[in-house]
C-alpha cells in the first residue's frame, strides 16, 4: 500500500523563509524608517531654533537700524530748530542794541495797530501778521511802545521760519515786560486771560533763569495757554549788549512728534516712546503706560517721570538718561520686550522703540508652521511611500530568493517519493554541487 506524506504549508521550508525573509526586511525598514524619521524631526527642530536665532538677530538690527535712524532724523529736525532760535535771538539781540537805527525806519507803528480790550489788556488787530499781546497789569508807557516796535522787525522771519518747518507750532517772543510778540496770529487778546504774564511761563523761566550757558534749553512737556494741545518749547534767551531783553520761543507739538515716530516704525505693533533729559516723557503711547506703568494712562492725573517709577524698565531708563545706545530683553506679566534705543545728542533726549517678542517671531511662527506642514507631508508621501515600494520589492525578492533555494530540494523530494514508491527510474534532478547537489 503507498504511502503518501503530505507536508503542510504553514511548515514547509518555503513558508518559513518567506516569513524569515520579510520579516528581516520589514523589520530593517521599520527600523531604518524610524531612524530616519527621528532624525528628519531632530533636523527640523534644530533648523527652527536655528531660523529663531537668525531671524529675533536681523529682526533687532533692522529694528536698531530704525531707531538710530529716527534718532539721527529727529535730532536734525530738532538741531534746526536750535539753529532756528539761535537765529532769532542773535537777529532781536541786534535790533535792541541798535534801537536808534531800527526805530528810525520802522514800519509797524503800534498806534495803528494796537487797541486796549474789553478787559483793559493791550492786544493787536486779527488782519496784523503777528497776535501781540499785553496784559492789563502793565502801564503803557515809551518804554513799552518802543520794544513793541523793535519787535516787529522779527515778524517777517517769524513767518519765514514757520512756513518751512512741518514741526513748528509757533514762534515769539516774550519780553522782560510781559510783551508777547506770537506768529502765526491767533488773536491772544481772545485766548490769553487779561492778565496772563508771559514771564512766569515755565518755557520762559527755565531759558532765563536755568541756563548759564545763555544758550538754547528745551521745557518739559506742558499744556500750552493758548489751546494748541501739549507742547514742547525750544527757548533762548535774548540780551542786547549785556541786558536782558526777553526770551524766543519756538512751539513743537507732541502730535507731530509723535506722528514722526509713528511714520518711522519698521514693523507693526511696535511702539515708540521719548524722553527728556529728566526722564519726563515726551511721548508715551497708551501701549507703554500699560507696559511700563502697569496701568493705563487715564489712571494718572499728571504723566510721571519714567526714571524710578517704571518698575522693569528702570534699567532702561537709567542707560537712556545717561546717553547710551542699545537693546535689551525686559520680561513683563505680558510676556518678553525687546527694548531699542538710541540718544537724540542735540537735544539731551532719548529715543526708544518697543516690540514684543510674539510680534518679533511672527513671521517665524509661519515659518516653523511651514517647515512642520513640509516635513509631514514629507514623511508620509516620501518616507512611507519609499518604505512600501521597498517593502514590495523586498516580498518579491524575498519569494523569488525562497523560491531559488526550495525549488531543488522540493524536487529531491519528488525523486524521494517516487523511490520509495518503488519506481527506480525515477530520473533525479540536476542541481550544482552545493549540499542539496551531495544530498
Amino acid at each position: 500500500m503507498e504511502h503518501k506524506e503530505t507536508i503542510s504549508a504553514r511548515h514547509s521550508i518555503r513558508t518559513r523563509l518567506l516569513i524569515l525573509l520579510i520579516g528581516l526586511t520589514s523589520a530593517t525598514l521599520l527600523v531604518s524608517g524610524h531612524f530616519g524619521v527621528q532624525t528628519l524631526l531632530e533636523v527640523t527642530k534644530k533648523a527652527q531654533i536655528a531660523s529663531k536665532t537668525v531671524l529675533t538677530e536681523q529682526a533687532n538690527n533692522f529694528i536698531e537700524q530704525i531707531v538710530e535712524k529716527t534718532a539721527l532724523q529727529n535730532n536734525a529736525a530738532l538741531n534746526l530748530v536750535q539753529q532756528d532760535a539761535r537765529y532769532l535771538a542773535f537777529y532781536a539781540n541786534d535790533i535792541f542794541s541798535n534801537a536808534e537805527d531800527f526805530q528810525a525806519s520802522s514800519q509797524w507803528k503800534a498806534e495803528e495797530y494796537m487797541k486796549v480790550g474789553a478787559d483793559g489788556q493791550f492786544v493787536n488787530t486779527e488782519t496784523d501778521t503777528v497776535s501781540v499781546y499785553i496784559p492789563n497789569t502793565v502801564i503803557i508807557d515809551e518804554k513799552v511802545i518802543s520794544n513793541l516796535e523793535l519787535s516787529s522787525y522779527l515778524d517777517i522771519i517769524f513767518q519765514s521760519i514757520y512756513d518751512n518747518s512741518d514741526n513748528i507750532t509757533a514762534i515769539y517772543l516774550g519780553t522782560e515786560d510781559n510783551i508777547t510778540r506770537y506768529y502765526p496770529n491767533i488773536n491772544l487778546g481772545a485766548v490769553l486771560p487779561p492778565d496772563f504774564e508771559v514771564s512766569q511761563r515755565p518755557w520762559y523761566i527755565k531759558a532765563k533763569e536755568e541756563n548759564p550757558e545763555k544758550d538754547v534749553v528745551w521745557s518739559e512737556v506742558y499744556e500750552d495757554a493758548t489751546g494748541q494741545g501739549l507742547l514742547v518749547t525750544a527757548s533762548i534767551p535774548v540780551y542786547s549788549r549785556g541786558r536782558f531783553i526777553g526770551v524766543i520761543g519756538i512751539d513743537i507739538s507732541l502730535d507731530a512728534i509723535q506722528e514722526t515716530l509713528e511714520g518711522a516704525q519698521g514693523l507693526e505693533n511696535t511702539y515708540t516712546f521719548l524722553l527728556d533729559e529728566g526722564g519726563n516723557p515726551i511721548v508715551l503711547p497708551e501701549q507703554g503706560f500699560l507696559d511700563i506703568f502697569g496701568q493705563p494712562s487715564d489712571s494718572f492725573d499728571a504723566t510721571p517721570p519714567l526714571k524710578d517709577n517704571a518698575f522693569s524698565f528702570n534699567p532702561i531708563i537709567t542707560a537712556m538718561l545717561s546717553g547710551e545706545k542699545g537693546r535689551t530683553e525686559v520680561k513683563t506679566d505680558n510676556g518678553s520686550l525687546f527694548v531699542l534705543y538710541a540718544p537724540l545728542e542735540s537735544t539731551g533726549w532719548s529715543i526708544a522703540t518697543v516690540v514684543s517678542e510674539e510680534d518679533l517671531l511672527k513671521s517665524l511662527t509661519d515659518l516653523e508652521e511651514v517647515i512642520e506642514r513640509d516635513t509631514q507631508q514629507l514623511i508620509f508621501s516620501r518616507l512611507i511611500t519609499t518604505g512600501l515600494i521597498l517593502f514590495v520589492l523586498a516580498a518579491i525578492l524575498s519569494i523569488w530568493a525562497t523560491n531559488q533555494v526550495v525549488a531543488p530540494i522540493q524536487k529531491l523530494v519528488q525523486a524521494v517519493r517516487g523511490l520509495g514508491a518503488g519506481n527506480l527510474e525515477f530520473s533525479m534532478p540536476k542541481v550544482q554541487n552545493a549540499e542539496i547537489g551531495v544530498l
